[in-house]
């Protein structure tokens, strides 16, 4: 200060943009000589990767920042050969403005693969795209525009490998025209419905569809979470498979949860397991998939009219989905006071 009269004022409020009809951030700078106003959008830290019909659901922290427009978030670089330490640099992509205006607005919901961080996923109220962001690429994915807007996500997680192969997003999605609801699943580089990943193999879809696995029309899912295989146990699971298919398979456990029926609160668990479909020797002309994910339900069931969330702390991977011989068994629980 000189006498009274300060010579530098910073000031961060919020403020109405006339020219775009929404509130930013305003940050101002004044000095004697020097006047600067800084615009930033109201963004979103670790955003939820669920539409929870208003009701309290657990939700992982999640390393985005998600505003109307763009997505912000971490890209690790390793510091050299030798050592594990990494470099951590924040980047910031905008989602197509295309996919924004055909599908319904800004976006509601987005998810991260937790380890790498190099798969994105952001869904707007119809559709979702996802963010390639291996190797710094940033490269943007979307569904045919009449595809995406047949569909809203309710859920979604990432299925992360833990080397240099594919991620998977994993999905509850709800067609708009029925309301019908499916488990689905894709992978970060094949977005579109040719290339839905999911395959049931006993008999609790009933019927078979190109969005996934059906699911109950009385179950609506607010919450998705899903716990894969550690390296230690797909080292004892290759030491126990004969089959040369087997050893390459990946395995995850999924839960998925309706906590928002506070009369009859229920969960479905599926067990999934991956299988190449190269050099098989079905008929594939028509299959434009590599891969395909097959899916088993494990276990449904009630919960306790007072359980709020519900997450798998643990699971048991020496299932093998791709045994034709070995008949998948689905457990039920029912809770109660």
């Amino acid at each position: 200060r000189i006498g009274e009269i300060p010579t530098f004022i910073s000031n961060f409020c919020l403020g109405l943009s006339l020219r775009k009809s929404a509130l930013q951030f305003v940050h101002i700078i004044a000095s004697p000589d020097r006047f600067k106003k800084n615009l930033y959008p109201i963004s979103s830290l670790s955003p939820h990767a669920s539409c929870s019909r208003n009701v309290a659901t657990l939700q992982p922290e999640r390393p985005l920042v998600l505003s109307k427009s763009s997505i912000t978030f971490p890209l690790c670089h390793a510091m050299n050969n030798l050592s594990q330490n990494v470099e951590l640099e924040w980047r910031r992509a905008n989602i197509p403005a295309s996919y924004l205006s055909s599908c319904g607005g800004p976006p509601i919901m987005a998810c991260i693969a937790p380890h790498r961080c190099r798969s994105i996923a952001v869904a707007s109220p119809l559709g979702l795209c996802v963010l390639d962001a291996w190797r710094g690429n940033n490269k943007w994915k979307r569904f045919d525009k009449a595809e995406e807007n047949q569909f809203r996500v309710l859920a979604m997680e990432w299925w992360e490998d833990s080397n240099d192969e594919e991620d998977f997003l994993i999905a509850i999605i709800e067609l708009v025209a029925t309301s019908h609801r499916f488990l689905a699943g894709w992978a970060r580089r094949r977005l579109d419905l040719s290339h839905q990943l999911l395959e049931h193999i006993d008999d609790y879809a009933l019927s078979t569809s190109i969005w996934g696995i059906p699911l109950p029309s009385t179950f609506y899912p607010n919450s998705i979470s899903i716990l894969t295989s550690s390296p230690i146990e797909k080292l004892q699971n290759n030491n126990n498979r004969n089959e040369k298919d087997q050893s390459e398979s990946r395995k995850a456990v999924v839960l998925v949860t309706d906590t928002g029926n506070t009369l009859e609160p229920s969960l479905l668990i599926f067990q999934l397991q991956t299988q190449s479909l190269i050099g098989k020797s079905e008929d594939r002309e028509r299959d434009a998939r590599t891969m395909v994910i097959k899916c088993s339900l494990a276990l449904h069931g009630g919960l306790s009219s007072d359980q709020e969330n519900i997450f798998l702390a643990n699971a048991f991977f020496r299932f093998n989905l791709l045994d034709t011989h070995q008949s998948p068994k689905t457990l039920s629980v029912n809770e109660s006071d």
